[in-house]
């Protein structure tokens, strides 16, 4: 992994590869999932890297306060389908979840767009061993 992302995140547990509706995708997963985790999540961060993203759970909303770049926001329900998409939000902007969403992934600006995520798709995160 390169990019700043990468270099200001040593909290992060666990790493995973992104399967959409069944089909790999070249995306890594890191996970914030603890109480520090999630509350640092992207802050200090200079870019986040267009094959990297990171899934906050549980999280029911999401904020770029302090941030310098725009992200691509997906909120998922507990079985990973995708509830609700904000795509490039700006820093210093809030969004909130859909009613049963529980977790967020963060991407970089247009990355939503790219791999052509879609309300209800279905997310598989596969342990990197």
């Amino acid at each position: 992994m390169d990019g700043e992302f990468a270099k200001g995140h040593n909290m992060i547990s666990t790493i995973y590869k992104l399967k959409i509706n069944g089909t790999p995708t070249n995306i890594t997963v890191l996970s914030a999932h603890s109480w520090f985790s999630r509350l640092k999540g992207l802050l200090g961060t200079l870019s986040l890297d267009k094959h990297t993203c990171l899934w906050i759970k549980p999280c029911h909303s999401i904020h770029t306060v302090g941030m310098i770049y725009s992200i691509d926001v997906l909120f998922l329900d507990r079985n990973n389908y995708v509830k609700k998409i904000s795509q490039n939000v700006k820093p210093f902007r809030f969004r909130w979840a859909s009613k049963h969403a529980i977790s967020v992934i963060e991407f970089a600006s247009g990355s939503v767009k790219f791999l052509g995520i879609k309300n209800g798709d279905s997310l598989v995160f596969e342990s990197e061993k």
